[in-house]
């Protein structure tokens, strides 16, 4: 039976979890988009999605599915070009 090949995104998966890299960069993202206030932006608009469905009516999904292109975009430049390096990094060493 021939063996699967691994997608370059679980490559990279496999790679930073055994350097425990992973942990490292999720606490650094966490901190960082803190730090810009990405949080508090993010939070606000689950509010807002919430106020104008009806906080009776709305799921956890819902919430998700509206708020997550506009979260994914706010993303703050440098913290992109900051967890990139940092990915690259573990892969070069």
């Amino acid at each position: 039976m021939a063996q699967q090949r691994m997608s370059a995104a679980q490559t990279v998966e496999v790679k930073l979890v055994r350097s425990g890299a992973r942990d490292e960069l999720k606490q650094v993202a966490r901190q960082r988009l803190e730090e810009s206030g990405w949080t508090d932006e993010i939070r606000q608009l689950c509010r807002e999605f919430v106020a104008t469905q009806g906080a009776d009516s709305v799921r956890h999904e819902d919430i998700v599915a509206a708020v997550k292109p506009a979260a994914r975009a706010k993303v703050p430049d440098h913290l992109k070009a900051e967890l990139l390096k940092r990915i690259r990094d573990v892969l070069e060493g």
